[in-house]
């Protein structure tokens, strides 16, 4: 009787399962039928843990994510969320390795004129080491119901700590780095692949993010990686380079650290810490390891994106600065008291400092190494800004009341607040201002004093019950229904204006104060920031020149992350020659233009034949006096050292000096790639037999010089070859070429300059860039052969056309190179009776010198001019120098066959 009963309850116990299967919604996912759950107080259903990539555990793990857009089976049950994943205080009953998944919210029963529905993604924060997507949007999507603009919501995780975010050198060299973010891009995918299923438009999806989540989601804008994923993007406390972008070697202690605490992993030497985490750790040692590395950190944020050449190929200001980012529109904000959340107890203005330091801003992973200079000058302007008046200090509006601690712990929360987050919104609003494409700001202040995470409570509050909550979440889902925060539906609420350079302002969110209010309030810290930026080539600029020193003397590897782009040959000579001095450097840059200005005076005795001449001093100055040479001397750029080394080259060929003259043309291949252009005349040059300088020359003189040519290549060869290789051995490997010459064929780094007009071209047709790239290359290498063999009687005249070429159609040309150029033409005074139109390219000029620096500064610095008008200029520019170099072709082939003009020697007939 007993086991009647048993019988009869189970097979009740199977019929009523069953039955209340059959009642829960559906979503047919390919072949796989998902189960999900059903919200019938709020018109809602719920499809739960739906994993959108494959486990990433053995070797998956710590790699990144392979996409999966079908799930095995007839059926997957989708009523219960997927596991976090692993982090410092989760159990492991709660989380796991496997916890890529997703969860969708659904609106039932409205009408199908509104399908495909918006979608909005959002992403969670927790200082990139814990969180999951376990947030509750219900009164989102309902809210989105009431006001006649449904949505579907989706959220997801993403691997945190040091699985998601591995650095150091092996992660580095192994692709394993930024795995949070790839998760997302991975989620993304999922979505644009499958949110169709469940009646959503894939191409209308906005991103949401938060803390740490705001971060990954203003990273990927900096990325091509994310176009065709987003249509607009919501960013609620949190920038790209809130906590900084920094070289993955950075963190290594860290990532070490954690390496030692995994058991299976102790005794193993760090090049086999990545193989033995994938192959013999389990996800219990990791757990531990987790738990136990959190107490041992260095850094406050050891796990975090980092400059990895792909997602973050640059530092973000730069790639801002430059409009190399996804150019959607966006909200992005910060709430009062940001700051407060992240300071620590301090007494003095020393302690200040030193947490700055060795948290805030440590440059290395080496706890010992000094601050830079420039990190300390940096520090005491900034100290300046900020006094230590507590009523000054966050949390804001609280006049002296320091609440039981040091007035140095609200002066450091207000500089926090300012560096981490108000600054930082402020630079995205003003490059998505210069680049034509509306965002809009906000500050929120609702309930007093806000710190950081304090608007959640708001978002994703009952809109029913609280009328801050209805108000901000109508304009988050107007923003991802209609792309404006303004569409007019739900809530009354203030037209929100879209942030602008010449009358900033943003939405103060907060229901007692409702309203725009001007976007100034704090601004020194932002200023002093903004004009912080490169505006020089990346290529040359001092700024790159010494971080990448500072690496160096720490033990860093400069070339990580891609930041430094010369040669390590060129790195440990100014790591010795450097001085910490910024006057002793000037002083070291104004001689190395001044022995270029000898070596031009010398290059034109030699063309005369003449140990004095008379116009000696004219030749000078029309070197130390160019603007376009003595700015970048002034600037520091190694612009000056690269004209020295290619006029000390000619110097030495031009007196007949073969072996100073192919070093020195081999020590500038070191410092640049393209000046092997000017190595053909310049071995022309040395193997003429009839002088230093030919000047009658004939092709019976020229032809009995042939065999002579091929022991010059060798040589140049030869000091080339050994250049590099001394290169190599000072940086241990041969990695520094595509960081150096490579980046000089591709420029991952295109900073706006003045010769850069074809940028103009990308800003519209990005995927051109590489033809772009490839077309300017090849176009350089077409003129030298018909150069050299035009002015084969006179090759230091070829020599001077092709630093024209140079100058005007190098892919990344600088005020320098053209420079050079146009200092030349004092060695060939005979060119002037023969230009064509010398007025024109000097009235072309003088436009471009003129406007050139007013755009660049309104634009780049002042974010309030057109970048089209700044390359119009540069469009000016590039035909300026392009009428130079016409004129001097013209002219030296007109001397070639005309008569030689009186008080000059002709160098052809």
């Amino acid at each position: 009787m007993q086991q009647l009963f048993y019988s009869l309850t189970a097979l009740l116990a199977t019929l009523t399962s069953k039955f209340h299967q059959s009642d829960l919604p559906t979503v047919l996912l390919g072949e796989t039928r998902l189960i999900g759950r059903a919200l019938p107080e709020f018109g809602l259903e719920l499809y739960a843990g739906i994993p959108f990539a494959h486990p990433p555990v053995g070797e998956l793990r710590l790699a990144p994510p392979v996409l999966r857009t079908r799930l095995d089976g007839d059926t997957f049950d989708a009523t219960n969320f997927g596991h976090r994943c692993l982090q410092p205080g989760a159990g492991l009953e709660d989380s796991s390795e496997d916890c890529l998944t997703l969860n969708i919210r659904r609106p039932v029963g409205i009408p199908d004129s509104y399908y495909p529905l918006p979608v909005i993604v959002w992403t969670y924060g927790g200082g990139f080491a814990i969180g999951d997507s376990r947030y509750d949007a219900t009164h989102i999507v309902a809210r989105s119901v009431d006001r006649g603009t449904p949505v579907i919501y989706v959220n997801f995780n993403y691997r945190l700590g040091p699985l998601g975010f591995p650095t150091g050198a092996e992660a580095a060299a192994h692709g394993a780095l930024n795995l949070g973010l790839h998760d997302e891009l991975a989620a993304l995918q999922w979505v644009q692949e499958n949110i169709g299923f469940f009646g959503g438009d894939r191409h209308k999806v906005t991103l949401v993010g938060e803390s740490a989540g705001a971060v990954i989601i203003s990273g990927l804008l900096l990325s091509p990686s994310l176009r065709g994923l987003a249509r607009g993007a919501i960013m609620e406390s949190g920038s790209a380079a809130s906590l900084g972008i920094y070289p993955p070697t950075r963190n290594e202690p860290d990532w070490l650290s954690f390496v030692k605490s995994v058991p299976e992993c102790q005794s193993l030497p760090p090049e086999f810490a990545l193989q033995c985490l994938r192959t013999n750790a389990t996800t219990e040692g990791l757990y531990k390891a987790i738990n136990h590395i959190n107490y041992q950190l260095t850094l406050p944020f050891p796990w975090m994106p980092v400059l990895d050449g792909d997602l973050f190929k640059d530092i973000p200001s730069r790639m801002l600065a430059k409009g190399e980012y996804s150019k959607l529109p966006f909200i992005s904000g910060t709430n009062l008291n940001e700051g407060v959340s992240f300071i620590w107890d301090m007494t003095t203005e020393e302690d200040l400092k030193h947490a700055f330091y060795s948290n805030v801003w440590r440059e290395t992973g080496n706890l010992s190494a000094p601050p830079s200079e420039a990190l300390q000058a940096g520090a005491a302007g900034l100290l300046e800004r900020y006094p230590d008046d507590p009523a000054l200090g966050a949390p804001f509006n609280t006049g002296n009341e320091t609440f039981g601690r040091s007035t140095q712990v609200k002066r450091g929360a207000a500089i926090l607040t300012d560096m981490w987050f108000t600054s930082l919104r402020r630079q995205a609003n003003a490059a998505s201002f210069s680049h034509d494409v509306p965002s809009y700001g906000y500050l929120f202040t609702h309930g007093g004093g806000p710190g950081h995470s304090a608007e959640l409570w708001t978002i994703y509050g009952d809109p029913n019950k609280d009328e801050m909550a209805r108000i901000m979440i109508d304009y988050w889902l107007s923003f991802a229904t209609s792309g404006t925060p303004n569409d007019g539906l739900g809530s009354d609420r203030p037209v929100w204006e879209t942030w602008s350079a010449a009358d900033p302002g943003v939405m103060r969110l907060d229901i007692e104060h409702m309203g725009m209010i001007p976007d100034d309030f704090r601004t020194d810290l932002y200023q002093q920031l903004k004009h912080n930026h490169q505006l020089a080539s990346p290529l040359t600029s001092y700024l790159n020149l010494q971080e990448g020193v500072f690496l160096f003397k720490n033990g860093v590897d400069p070339y990580s992350g891609g930041v430094f782009r010369h040669s390590p040959l060129f790195l440990a000579l100014f790591t010795t020659l450097i001085p910490t001095s910024r006057t002793v450097c000037s002083l070291l840059w104004t001689l190395s233009d001044a022995v270029g200005a000898w070596a031009l005076v010398q290059i034109w005795r030699a063309r005369q034949r003449a140990p004095q001449t008379s116009r000696d001093a004219l030749v000078a100055a029309a070197y130390l006096l160019n603007p376009y040479l003595f700015l970048p001397t002034f600037a520091l750029s190694t612009c000056t050292f690269e004209n020295t080394l290619t006029l000390l080259s000619i110097m030495f060929a031009a007196q007949g000096s073969v072996s100073p003259a192919l070093l020195s043309a081999a020590i500038l291949l070191q410092l640049s790639l393209s000046s092997i252009l000017l190595t053909a005349p310049l071995i022309l040059l040395l193997a003429n037999s009839t002088g230093p300088v030919s000047q009658l020359a004939s092709p019976h003189a020229f032809a009995s010089n042939g065999k002579k040519v091929l022991p010059l290549v060798a040589e140049y060869v030869a000091y080339a070859a050994i250049l590099s290789l001394a290169s190599t051995l000072v940086s241990g490997s041969w990695a520094w070429i595509p960081q150096t010459w490579g980046a000089n064929i591709t420029l991952p780094d295109l900073t706006p300059n003045v010769g850069v007009w074809w940028y103009f071209f990308t800003e519209m047709f990005d995927h051109f860039r590489p033809f772009f790239l490839m077309v300017f290359s090849v176009h350089l290498l077409i003129y030298v052969a018909p150069v050299c063999i035009k002015f084969q009687y006179d090759p230091l005249y070829a020599a001077f056309v092709l630093q024209g070429v140079l100058g005007t159609f190098k892919a990344y040309p600088t005020m320098a190179d053209i420079g050079l150029f146009l200092s030349m033409f004092a060695v060939f005074p005979e060119l002037f009776t023969y230009l064509r139109h010398p007025i024109v390219t000097i009235f072309l000029h003088l436009h471009a010198a003129l406007l050139m620096p007013l755009f660049h500064h309104l634009w780049l610095s002042q974010g309030t001019a057109n970048a089209n008008f700044f390359y119009a200029t540069t469009l000016v520019f590039a035909c300026a120098n392009g009428a130079a170099l016409t004129d001097c072709v013209w002219a030296g082939m007109r001397i070639a066959i005309g008569q030689p003009q009186e008080g000059y020697s002709v160098v052809q007939e």
